[in-house]
């Protein structure tokens, strides 16, 4: 299995931690990267990488809790 990096960022996309996970799949390290975003309430934001891809970011607020969006090309966490 891949190896996901989740890192839960403040609100200027610092990371004082991450998480690295051997996971299944993109939607499996979604569902990690929600239940991150819960447990780290400073956090605004999660973003997850697979090795040099960008997964996702799950940002704080939205209909579900977070909504999925591309983080900026130029920024790497």
């Amino acid at each position: 299995m891949p190896i996901y990096t989740l890192y839960p960022c403040k609100d200027g996309g610092l990371s004082d931690t991450f998480e690295a996970l051997d996971l299944p799949s993109d939607d499996t390290a979604g569902e990690f990267a929600l239940q991150l975003l819960q447990r780290h309430p400073s956090c605004s934001h999660v973003v997850v990488w697979r090795a040099e891809r960008r997964v996702l970011t799950y940002w704080r607020g939205g209909e579900a809790g977070c909504n999925a969006v591309a983080p900026p090309a130029e920024r790497r966490p």
